[in-house]
């Protein structure tokens, strides 16, 4: 299993990895012999979902959350996701509302922000769907890239810095993206129309970069 899921990823988060079809032979072996086991559940949909194989990773998550009831949470986000990139996004939509309501979490929290920003353009949505995100997922890079780009997208360059002021560290990592966070900083002053601060940030970032 471990190495099927290694696998899977071989080329990155979401992306096809050349390693696909000894991927899928691993882990239906697996399911041959547990046909339930939920890890393999999941790795196979989100080998299919980067494979664009949409309706068999549709298909996987469905099943995971139909014979595991306390993985609906992570099935229907996964399920949302795969819907996501197939571009069938009223359906991402209500996965995302099916995952949250199992229990919020950096994934479906995202994609729900996503869904709200780029497709209904309900920035209300979003900020609800951040508000509903737990304490100590907010302090992570993916958290605090969400409450980002929700506050980018409702110009409040204010409540961007009020969360970059409490990240200790430079660097902000989140779905394969790498920014520093001097970069955040010039952007929210930038939009708050201090110019002079955000060139200030900028500056320091590129020194960090350099």
């Amino acid at each position: 299993l471990a190495q099927a899921c290694y696998l899977v990823r071989g080329e990155g988060f979401n992306s096809a990895s050349s390693f696909a079809a000894e991927a899928e032979r691993q882990l239906q072996e697996l399911l041959k012999e547990k046909p339930d086991e939920p890890r393999a559940l999941l790795a196979v949909g989100l080998l299919f979902r980067n494979l664009r194989r949409y309706d068999e990773g549709v298909a996987a998550f469905e099943r995971l959350a139909a014979v595991h009831p306390s993985w609906a949470a992570t099935a229907t986000n996964g399920k949302g996701w795969v819907l996501y990139v197939a571009k069938r996004f009223d359906e991402a939509v209500n996965a995302a509302t099916q995952s949250i309501n199992a229990r919020p979490f950096f994934g479906n929290v995202m994609l729900q922000v996503r869904l709200a920003t780029t497709w209904l353009g309900d920035l209300d949505l979003a900020k609800s769907a951040l508000d509903r995100l737990p304490i100590a997922d907010r302090q992570e890079d993916g958290g605090i890239a969400a409450a980002l780009e929700v506050y980018w997208y409702r110009r409040e360059g204010s409540q961007m810095l009020k969360v970059l002021n409490n990240v200790p560290r430079e660097w902000l990592e989140s779905g394969g993206n790498l920014n520093s966070k001097g970069f955040w900083i010039g952007r929210a002053n930038e939009m708050a129309s201090n110019s002079a601060a955000a060139k200030m940030a900028w500056q320091k970032a590129v020194q960090l970069v350099d």
